[in-house]
């Protein structure tokens, strides 16, 4: 992503993305979080929550991708969501390994207009819901292959992730809607 792709969508993401979070997610003061917050712990946004009695503070980690009109364009890809399970350095976790890892509480997924200026579509993702679906859904299918070791299995069942690779080298794994329904906190048009 160049520089200016990544500024325009930290200004969407100030001007439309946060206030759609703040209350959809019944949060306030949510910020940018830092470098290190999104490349280790899988944070684009953060936001601090003091628990009252533990004199601690615990933080709510945010993370989002705000993908081009063309691919809101595509029903196909409008029904999707991904994570980047590749990256062209290699030397950070990919976004894919973070979320299995347990990094994440939320995922902001939205479409930017054609003129790039607004955000046209959202969905707001609970990781910790994905992370139960996916994990007990891959034990069904271990099982299932397991069961049918007779039959040539390939490995097309509902719900799995799909690569796809980008002209980068980087992949991502995507997501049909259908099949993780419950783990959406809302989807709305703007």
């Amino acid at each position: 992503m160049s520089c200016e792709d990544s500024r325009s969508q930290n200004s969407l993401m100030a001007k439309f993305g946060i206030p759609i979070l703040e209350n959809k997610l019944n949060l306030s003061e949510i910020k940018i979080s830092s470098l290190e917050d999104d490349l280790e712990r899988n944070s684009d946004l953060i936001v601090a929550i003091t628990i009252r009695n533990l004199n601690n503070t615990d933080f709510i980690r945010i993370a989002s991708r705000i993908r081009t009109y063309k691919f809101y364009e595509s029903i196909e890809f409008r029904n999707q969501f991904t994570f980047r399970s590749r990256s062209m350095y290699g030397k950070n976790k990919t976004e894919y390994q973070k979320v299995i890892e347990g990094w994440g509480d939320y995922f902001f997924y939205a479409f930017e207009s054609e003129d790039r200026s607004k955000i046209i579509y959202y969905k707001i993702i609970d990781l910790r819901s994905f992370r139960w679906k996916l994990l007990n859904y891959y034990s069904k299918i271990l099982k299932q292959v397991e069961n049918d070791k007779e039959k040539k299995w390939n490995g097309k069942a509902s719900g799995i992730p799909t690569k796809k690779g980008n002209n980068d080298s980087t992949e991502f794994n995507y997501f049909n809607d259908k099949h993780f329904e419950d783990c959406f906190v809302c989807k709305a048009g703007i």
